[in-house]
């Protein structure tokens, strides 16, 4: 599952970069977790988020996509964990939106935390690939 993951990022990626290049940061956890997040800007300008950390931690990662500009073309998580899954969750309950959320998982996963952010995803509008 874990390559299989890996390959769909790495082709999902390549498929957003239309120019030569693009920008990876990883936000490290703030508050001495193993979750962190990731922020993807493509060559064109597009925001990607990987994971977002604990709950705690959304305002630190609100402002680090606010300060790109705040639009977020896709949301990827890797797996429903509370230091990769809760800080986006969070988000969405106060407003937060992407163009799209995207996950290896099922919509339908058996996993509280994963039912929970898919219900705000819903409730947003966002659409779930």
């Amino acid at each position: 599952m874990k390559r299989f993951f890996v390959a769909f990022m790495a082709f999902w990626m390549l498929g957003c970069a239309s120019q030569e290049t693009f920008t990876l940061w990883q936000l490290e956890s703030q508050v001495d977790t193993i979750g962190n997040s990731y922020v993807i800007r493509t060559a064109g300008g597009k925001l990607i988020v990987m994971d977002g950390g604990m709950a705690v931690e959304k305002d630190y990662l609100r402002g680090f996509i606010d300060a790109l500009g705040g639009e977020v073309s896709a949301w990827i998580v890797s797996h429903p964990h509370d230091d990769h899954i809760d800080g986006l969750y969070r988000l969405l309950q106060y407003g937060f939106t992407a163009d799209e959320f995207v996950s290896v998982f099922a919509k339908d996963f058996n996993n509280d935390l994963h039912k929970r952010t898919v219900k705000e995803v819903d409730k947003a509008g966002i659409p779930y690939r």
